[in-house]
């Protein structure tokens, strides 16, 4: 990772990548210190890209997306949420404000 005046960089695939700290992006902070999250997962959004940096991956799943409450209604970062078969509420981001906050437009 490389840091440039306050913003950090992800190198990926040849190219580096504006990098955003979900704990930060979500108003937790997390098990990881700033910027010392070990997992980034690659959000891209019409040819846009950038890393959203996490604390662990759980994998891949089909999920089926359920609206917010009123509670969210008005989150810009979630779009959605599903209920995993256990019965746990996992959220789900609105890549499109995670880029725009990873490029500094939020």
């Amino acid at each position: 990772m490389q840091e440039n005046n306050h913003v950090l960089f992800c190198p990926w695939r040849g190219d580096l990548l504006p990098a955003l700290d979900a704990g930060r992006l979500l108003g937790c902070a997390g098990l990881a210190q700033e910027w010392t999250r070990p997992y980034g997962i690659i959000v891209e959004v019409a040819a846009k890209r950038c890393a959203l940096l996490v604390d662990w991956l759980v994998g891949v799943q089909e999920i089926v997306v359920r609206p917010l409450d009123e509670t969210l209604h008005d989150s810009r970062v979630l779009s959605g949420l599903t209920i995993l078969g256990h019965g746990r509420v996992v959220p789900i981001l609105d890549c499109g404000e995670v880029l725009r906050r990873a490029s500094g437009r939020s």
